[in-house]
């Protein structure tokens, strides 16, 4: 229960080729995300056309796998199983070159062409019933380690045309990596790319947290006399440690207006404080008899959520912090840690332990109703929400070893995030990216 893992901002700049944009057609299709019923958008990608009389590059069926990858990971888009010779491009990528008809007639919603003049790309989507371009890009001198970020890219923007929201396929997941028999801090794309360690400084290294700007992550480092607080310039990868009064530091949490969550034992007990920027002083959030740890913020700073002990079992409360009053949220269960507040402030997602292991729930905190969203094997835990407050991803032993694992507050099937060869727990996405 000491631990929370929740999402902000980390604003990778990639050096990424040259993007000429077409122009865009305005978009007839709309996803609300609201559960069960949102709508299913159904999409065919045609196999890549060459605009010359050059061959297509050996990577092009690459980028449609990609591209596929991506769209998988939505719940709500469909890939339409189409034999590809019904639809054939006829001379072109254009509007004018699609048999529209023959999709519509496969309920298909979405169109996707990829033209290619040797190593330059035409990605385009469209709307197959109002036989529109919904989005149009133009790639240059593209080599085959592009292929990644022009997907992400593409999947990113239709993505916000479709849901107003486009903040998944360029997040960053970071979390807890086992090397040896110490931690480190890694970071991943919720895709399974471009997994890296960020920290490299031996011994254990915990519970790593996104800074609102995203140029920073807090981290715990275990010594043998005690924990210091870790900050980690993303930019350079430097460290510094802040010794912390309790000689505790427990789930360091940014809050959003930029100061840090911590638990620390002073005077005996465990309880949640606020540390000032300067990192010298502390300040309580919340104080009980019992063990109060893992604080979670909604983007306004108007709720806290938080697990205690205060009535003997750990159970999940929310702190109002504009009036100070606390709510209790959990009341079934023993054991009920990792609290993590979706960014509308609207969703909770917490873990609950149960007689056949760890469980994710989510609780509509609007409506009070609970709904476990996982269902192992092995032991789920530390949910946390993306920037949309739809996706969660969340570790789980269900393999074997720890891995990461993505789903949505709609309990679709869990997809494993690939990190290579290392066991990931403790996750924390980065935070809000609306655009």
């Amino acid at each position: 229960m000491i631990k929370n893992f929740k999402k902000y901002i980390f604003l990778v700049n990639l050096l990424f080729l040259a993007i000429t944009p077409m122009v865009y057609a305005e978009e007839s299709l709309n996803v609300t995300i609201n559960g069960p019923q949102t709508r299913k958008i159904s999409y065919f990608i045609h196999p890549s056309y060459s605009l010359t009389s050059f061959p297509l590059p050996s990577y092009s069926s690459k980028l449609e796998k990609i591209l596929t990858d991506n769209f998988n990971l939505i719940p709500f888009f469909n890939m339409v199983d189409l034999d590809k010779k019904l639809a054939p491009l006829n001379g072109g990528v254009l509007k004018k070159h699609i048999n529209f008809s023959v999709l519509a007639a496969k309920k298909t919603d979405i169109a996707i062409t990829l033209g290619w003049r040797g190593n330059a790309l035409e990605l385009r989507a469209y709307d197959v019933h109002e036989e529109k371009m919904l989005l149009g890009r133009s790639y240059q001198q593209i080599k085959s380690k592009d292929l990644g970020d022009i997907a992400d890219k593409f999947s990113k923007e239709l993505l916000k045309i479709l849901t107003n929201f486009s903040g998944f396929f360029e997040s960053k997941i970071a979390f807890e990596g086992r090397v040896g028999d110490g931690r480190e801090i890694y970071v991943v794309s919720p895709q399974g790319r471009n997994l890296k360690q960020i920290t490299n400084l031996g011994g254990i290294n915990l519970s790593p947290e996104w800074s609102t700007n995203g140029d920073e992550l807090a981290f715990t480092h275990l010594m043998e006399d005690g924990h210091l607080l870790g900050i980690v310039d993303l930019k350079t990868e430097s460290s510094l440690f802040y010794p912390i009064p309790g000689n505790l530091v427990i789930a360091p949490t940014f809050m959003p207006d930029g100061r840090i969550a911590i638990s620390t034992n002073v005077k005996g007990k465990i309880n949640i404080f606020a540390l000032t920027k300067d990192k010298k002083e502390l300040t309580f959030l919340v104080n009980s008899w019992g063990i109060d740890v893992s604080p979670s913020f909604d983007d306004a700073g108007t709720k806290m959520s938080f697990t205690s002990s205060r009535l003997g079992k750990p159970h999940i409360f929310i702190k109002n912090l504009l009036t100070d009053e606390i709510k209790r949220v959990t009341y079934k269960g023993t054991y009920n840690t990792s609290p993590d507040l979706s960014p509308n402030g609207k969703y909770l997602a917490f873990s609950r332990s149960t007689p056949s292991g760890h469980r994710i729930f989510v609780t509509n905190l609007e409506t009070d109703e609970e709904k476990q969203i996982t269902f192992g094997p092995g032991s789920d835990e530390e949910p946390v929400f993306d920037s949309s407050g739809y996706f969660i991803v969340f570790s789980s032993n269900r393999a074997g070893k720890y891995s990461l694992y993505l789903t949505t507050r709609e309990a679709i099937t869990a997809k494993k995030i690939d990190t290579g060869n290392v066991e990931a727990t403790a996750p924390a996405w980065q935070g809000t990216v609306f655009e």
